[in-house]
């Protein structure tokens, strides 16, 4: 690589899971001695910071100039995970350097750009997802990069706020000049390329959750509620035949003995018509795909496995079961809260599915919580200790561990044989109180003499 004095270096990245350290993104290294280790590098990390767990998560991004000793942290709390994220760093000959998130300056430092030129391929790399010890090996897995990255692309001047803005939103892509994003300029090792449109960046696509255990209409708002989402309800063919094919591996479940019936709908009555409920209130439906016109005594719907919506007369909402399904417009987070310092388990979790579409939690640094076949018991698996146990049974029939409940451990390092009240929610550490049924309210209306947990709990 030619010798730098500005650049513009940019790339997509969606992080799935994230290490024990600091993941390194990218690395350039050129070599310096002929000691084992005996390389310089421009290196970009990032991370959770480990003092963060009250108050939510803060990402540090690391980008480490020629030797550790010369490095600049940046802290942001609002990076997505497990999203596409647009990075940008740029320098100018002058040393004024800044950071882009998904467009938006974010950062601003200073610092004197002097890239330590390498002409010659065998004496210099570029790495994407693992820092080297050496130039091109003796790599360490806990500073792998864990997800997916794209469109890398480095040019030896400074491109403007405007063109990163669009960049960043999925308008025209510029190649580097030095480095551009081409598979066949890159060996890969342990990994392989896959084909993804332009779109898919900056697409947000509604996440779809089957939950498959029939419940009551209200206990079905609630799980969606306390995940934070809504009761899914389609608003074009698109996504109504995406239901379809959801619901049908779980008729069984949904409908134990009709099997026709596979989901509940976010739909209510208001006055004379039908509307779609949503966490911020009322609207009206979009789209509909009624079997018969809903009549004015109907106050409640369900989707059929033939792919119809319907309606049924309020009397009888109260009495039917089935299966909840919640739509997000992000992948949910939630906090597990009341772990000791010393436990493995993870505190950050992330609403997953696997391939069959069964809902599991899944940790971000890889633990998972994943329930019985009935759904009255949830396990946690912990890979960096098999023999620590901790799981839930839930007496009142089939639901989820969200909320403040007793779990039962078996954890070498904290609370061993005991039953430990742990609670996991999306409420904020540090601002939110968790009810026992998994709602959030503020820490000060805790035991204030007014009810505001569905449960009292508070």
């Amino acid at each position: 690589m030619p010798a730098l004095t500005e650049l513009t270096v940019c790339h997509w990245e969606k992080i799935s899971y994230f290490n024990k350290q600091f993941a390194n993104v990218w690395s350039y290294c050129v070599k310096t001695s002929e000691d084992f280790g005996g390389i310089t590098c421009f290196q970009y990390f990032s991370g959770i910071d480990p003092k963060e767990h009250v108050g939510g998560k803060t990402y540090i991004f690391l980008i480490r100039f020629q030797n550790s000793s010369n490095q600049e942290y940046i802290r942001m709390k609002d990076y997505e995970e497990r999203q596409w994220n647009h990075i940008c760093w740029r320098a100018d000959s002058k040393g004024n350097n800044q950071y882009f998130l998904n467009g938006e300056i974010r950062h601003n430092f200073n610092y004197s750009l002097v890239v330590i030129p390498s002409e010659n391929r065998n004496e210099s790399a570029f790495l994407i997802g693992q820092e080297p010890d050496t130039l091109r090996g003796n790599f360490y897995n806990l500073e792998s990069f864990r997800g997916a990255i794209s469109g890398f692309n480095l040019w030896n001047f400074t491109l403007s706020d405007k063109t990163i803005k669009m960049m960043a939103t999925c308008g025209e892509q510029f190649d580097g000049n030095v480095i551009k994003w081409d598979a066949k300029e890159w060996i890969f090792q342990n990994t392989l390329p896959k084909p993804i449109s332009r779109d898919e960046f900056c697409s947000n696509p509604k996440q779809i959750f089957l939950f498959p255990f029939p419940t009551f209409q209200e206990e079905a708002f609630h799980i969606c509620k306390v995940h934070g989402g809504d009761l899914f309800v389609p608003e074009n063919d698109l996504e109504n035949e995406k239901l379809k094919e959801l619901i049908k591996p779980s008729l069984e479940k949904c409908d134990p003995n009709r099997r026709t019936v596979g989901s509940w709908l976010g739909i209510s009555r208001e006055g004379n018509n039908m509307v779609q409920n949503t966490s911020s209130g009322t609207k009206p439906l979009k789209f509909s795909n009624w079997d018969m016109k809903p009549m004015t005594i109907d106050d409640c719907v369900v989707f059929t496995s033939n792919g119809f919506w319907d309606s049924k007369n309020k009397m009888f909402c109260p009495r039917i079961k089935t299966c909840p399904v919640c739509s997000f417009h992000s992948v949910p987070k939630l906090t597990m809260k009341g772990l000791c310092l010393e436990s493995a388990l993870d505190y950050y979790w992330y609403l997953a599915r696997d391939e069959s579409h069964e809902v599991y939690y899944d940790g971000y640094k890889e633990c998972k919580i994943f329930p019985s076949k009935d759904f009255r018991t949830w396990n946690v698996s912990v890979p960096a200790d098999e023999s620590m146990t901790y799981n839930i049974e839930l007496f009142n029939g089939p639901g989820t561990p969200i909320g403040h409940n007793f779990w039962n451990t078996s954890d070498s390092f904290c609370n061993s044989g005991t039953k430990v009240g742990i609670s996991l929610s999306i409420c904020k550490l540090g601002r939110d109180f968790t009810c026992n049924s998994g709602e959030c309210i503020s820490k000060y209306k805790r035991c204030d003499g007014v009810n505001d947990c569905r449960d009292h709990s508070d």
